[in-house]
């Protein structure tokens, strides 16, 4: 399987004509389960930029991102690939917004310019720091 960590973050095509604080971003998350451990969530950030989390730390934006994404997934997902990225989602197009999931612990979630900012710690365009 391909390790899609380690691609860049994928911009959602309706994005195009938007201003960069505007725009929505997919990113690649695996939450790792090991037993007697909490979970650990890989996400995506950049270019070989990966932040891990808990699920204490976990931004609250992904959280519940991940909450809806639970209920909306079929067992097992249906998987298509859509410009290279794999996509699964059972529930209409206007919450391509949220993300799916694509694997046992593999998911795509769509995180806004700012979130990306803050998540790999650096200054927004306006120069304040996340």
């Amino acid at each position: 399987m391909k390790n899609y960590l380690h691609e860049p973050i994928g911009l959602l095509p309706y994005n195009d004509l938007l201003p960069d604080d505007k725009k929505l971003y997919k990113t690649v998350l695996y939450r790792v389960r090991e037993k007697g451990q909490p979970d650990e969530y890989r996400i995506n950030v950049g270019m070989n930029q990966i932040r891990i989390y808990d699920s204490e730390t976990l931004p609250g934006d992904i959280k519940v991102k991940m909450a809806f994404i639970a209920v909306h997934t079929c067992d097992p997902p249906n998987i298509t690939y859509v410009q290279g990225w794999p996509y699964s989602s059972t529930f209409p197009p206007e919450y391509d917004q949220v993300g799916w999931q694509w694997g046992k612990n593999e998911y795509t979630v769509v995180i806004s310019y700012k979130l990306l900012w803050e998540m790999k710690g650096k200054e927004d365009d306006t120069g304040k720091k996340s």
